[in-house]
């Protein structure tokens, strides 16, 4: 579905950067890099949101690199983060001190 999303987007980062997401947690985890890869080089030409590398990073299981591009995305204003308190894609990392922190700097952490 990301594949075919990927395409009649043209390409959309978001697309790709879900389906380096399924791969990694399918265990594809070369799929998955070289689609990180290929969002790393297209970052430097325009522009990719910051949390779409989050979300790769979090399938490859690299916390602290999802802290860091979560840290970069709330300073970018990434849109999609207005949903960072209720996306269970991040479900794991609620415990986690730095999630809370980033739900308070984007003004989320209010109960």
């Amino acid at each position: 579905a990301f594949r075919r999303g990927g395409a009649v987007s043209g390409g959309h980062p978001g697309m790709a950067a879900y389906l380096a997401y399924a791969h990694a947690r399918a265990g594809e985890v070369k799929e998955a890099q070289e689609v990180l890869q290929t969002l790393r080089e297209r970052a430097r030409e325009t522009y990719v949101p910051a949390d779409y590398l989050a979300v790769v990073n979090l399938g490859l299981g690299h916390d602290e690199e999802v802290f860091a591009w979560l840290e970069r995305a709330c300073d970018e204003r990434a849109l999609h983060l207005v949903f960072l308190g209720v996306d269970p894609l991040f479900d794991e990392l609620r415990a986690d001190e730095r999630f809370t922190r980033v739900l308070g700097k984007i003004g989320l952490d209010r109960g």
